[in-house]
C-alpha cells in the first residue's frame, strides 16, 4: 500500500499551477486536498502564510463536519492542523496527511516549494523516495512580467509603468529568488533525479491537451481531456497581457540574459526556443533602431 503522496508540485509561480490544480482535482482517477497550496513545508516562514492556511483549515474543518462524505478530507485537515498549531513540519506527518486520502493519485500543489532551502529539499527526498516532483517552467521574462503585473495589481505601485520601480521590483529577494528557475532544477534535480519532471507553460498555453498528456503518463492517471475540459482551457480565457514597455523589456532581458542561457542548458525542449528568441535583435520599425 502506498503511503504519503505521489507527486509534489512546486512551481513555477505563474506558471499555470492552478489551473493543473484544478484539472487533476476534476479528474476521476485523482484524489487532492481541498487546499491548492499547502504550504506545509514553509508554513513556518511568514506569518502571512501561516494565518492564511489555519484560516482555510479551520473553516475546512468546519464544512467538513457538516457533510457526510467529508470523512477522509477531515482527518487530513486534523492532522494538518494538529501540526501548523504545533510547529511541526517534519516529513512523517506529512505522509500520515495524505495516507487519510483514498487510494486514488494524490499531490500537493505548492510553487513555495522551489524556493526551498536545501536542507528542506533533502529532507522530502530522504523521507519520501517514490514521490515524484513536477516544476512547470515558464519563459523567464514572461514570469518575470506576469509576477509583476500581480503585485502591482494588488499593491498599487507603478511597477509596470515606471522602469525604476520596475528595477527595484527585481532586485527584490524574493523576486529573484523565484526568477531562478535554473536554481531550483539543479537543486531539485541533485536531490530526486529523474524523478523531477520538467513541464512547460508553453504546452498548457498552446496545446492544453498535449500537456494534460504529458502529466497523465507522469503520474500513471488517464488522459482523456473531456473529463476537465473546462479547466483545461482556462488560461485561453484569461484576461489579455498588459503590453510590457519597451524600456522594461529591455532590463528584463538583460536582468533573466543568463537564466535562459541556464534553463536552455538544463531542461532543452522550449527554453532553447527562448534562448534563441532573446538573443536575436529586435526588427527595426520605421527607420528605428533595433532594441534587444
Amino acid at each position: 500500500m502506498k503511503s504519503g503522496p505521489d507527486f509534489i508540485c512546486i512551481g513555477s509561480q505563474k506558471a499555470g499551477t492552478g489551473t493543473l490544480y484544478n484539472i487533476l482535482r476534476a479528474h476521476r482517477d485523482c484524489s487532492m486536498p481541498r487546499i491548492k497550496e499547502l504550504h506545509y513545508f514553509d508554513l513556518q516562514s511568514e506569518t502571512r502564510i501561516f494565518t492564511r492556511v489555519t484560516q482555510r483549515l479551520e473553516r475546512l474543518k468546519r464544512k467538513a463536519a457538516q457533510k457526510s462524505g467529508f470523512e477522509n478530507h477531515a482527518r487530513f485537515v486534523d492532522i494538518y492542523l494538529d501540526a501548523a498549531l504545533n510547529g511541526r513540519t517534519d516529513v512523517e506527518t506529512y505522509r500520515r496527511m495524505f495516507d487519510t486520502i483514498n487510494d486514488r493519485v494524490t499531490g500537493d500543489v505548492t510553487p513555495f516549494y522551489a524556493i526551498l532551502p536545501e536542507d528542506k529539499v533533502a529532507g522530502i527526498a530522504a523521507g519520501l523516495p517514490e514521490v515524484k516532483i513536477l516544476y512547470v517552467i515558464r519563459d523567464p521574462v514572461s514570469r518575470l512580467w506576469s509576477h509583476a503585473r500581480m503585485l502591482a495589481e494588488r499593491s498599487g505601485r507603478p511597477i509596470t509603468s515606471d522602469l525604476r520601480t520596475f528595477a527595484q521590483f527585481c532586485d527584490w529577494d524574493d523576486v529573484k529568488a523565484r526568477s531562478l528557475q535554473s536554481r531550483t532544477i539543479r537543486l531539485w534535480r541533485e536531490h530526486f533525479g529523474d524523478r523531477l519532471h520538467i513541464l512547460f507553460f508553453d504546452d498548457l498555453r498552446d496545446r492544453p491537451e498535449e500537456y494534460l498528456a504529458q502529466v497523465a503518463t507522469i503520474l500513471g492517471i488517464g488522459g482523456n481531456p473531456d473529463d476537465t475540459s473546462s479547466d483545461l482551457h482556462e488560461n485561453r480565457k484569461a484576461k489579455p497581457s498588459e503590453p510590457m514597455p519597451d524600456d522594461i523589456r529591455r532590463h528584463a532581458r538583460e536582468v533573466m540574459r543568463e537564466e535562459y542561457e541556464q534553463l536552455a542548458d538544463l531542461a532543452g525542449g522550449h527554453a532553447k526556443e527562448w534562448l534563441e528568441k532573446v538573443s536575436r535583435p529586435r526588427v527595426a520599425v520605421a527607420g528605428a533602431p533595433a532594441a534587444t
